[in-house]
């Protein structure tokens, strides 16, 4: 009795191990997927905070490592004047793109007290006027794996229009891959960072 019980015991222990390493191979993604998501979600990210606003210039032409994206979720309709938008998805994208911790007036404003949009009755209207340059951030940037863990990815993101490199990362959330730290420039080339 005492064997089979011992060797039920060596059974378990020896599944549980088998377990534990199979799973912990399966936690760190490999380097060409977690490149792949870093470039699709740092597109998502400039359509986000750029694109969107600037569709008569820039159609979608964001560039990362020599890749497009085709369809952005998120979406802002131009009125006639051009100086305002409305998006009907923009809760959904963002919640989609951006860990909880982050909130839409840390990415679309100061934090505090200036903010781009104003809740409506049909979604949010975004006013992101400015008398500084016709763009924000460049057409074409490049990112790179700085360090890949468990349930986090960082990036080196390098500009075509700055001579530095930033911080780019995201977290896993609820199995989703989302932004938990970024970096973008406006028209008057003030620095944004979001964490």
């Amino acid at each position: 009795m005492k064997k089979i019980v011992g060797l039920i015991g060596i059974v378990c222990l020896a599944i549980l191990l088998f377990v534990i390493f199979v799973k912990a191979d399966d936690t760190i993604i490999s380097k060409e997927e977690a490149l792949k998501i870093g470039e699709e979600k740092y597109l998502e990210f400039l359509w986000m905070v750029d694109g969107a606003f600037n569709n008569e210039r820039f159609n979608g032409e964001f560039i990362v490592n020599e890749k497009k994206l085709d369809n952005y979720s998120f979406d802002c309709v131009y009125n006639n004047k051009k100086d305002s938008c409305i998006s009907k998805n923009f809760e959904e994208s963002f919640n989609k793109l951006f860990v909880k911790r982050i909130r839409p007036q840390d990415v679309y404003g100061d934090g505090i007290t200036f903010s781009w949009y104003t809740k409506i009755k049909d979604g949010y209207e975004f006013n992101n006027t400015s008398n500084c340059s016709v763009k924000r951030m460049g057409l074409n940037q490049s990112i790179n794996i700085k360090e890949i863990y468990e349930n986090k990815i960082e990036y080196l993101v390098y500009f075509d229009d700055l001579t530095v490199d930033k911080l780019f990362v995201l977290e896993k959330e609820n199995g989703e891959w989302k932004i938990s730290q970024a970096y973008y420039h406006d028209l008057c080339k003030l620095d944004y960072y979001i964490h």
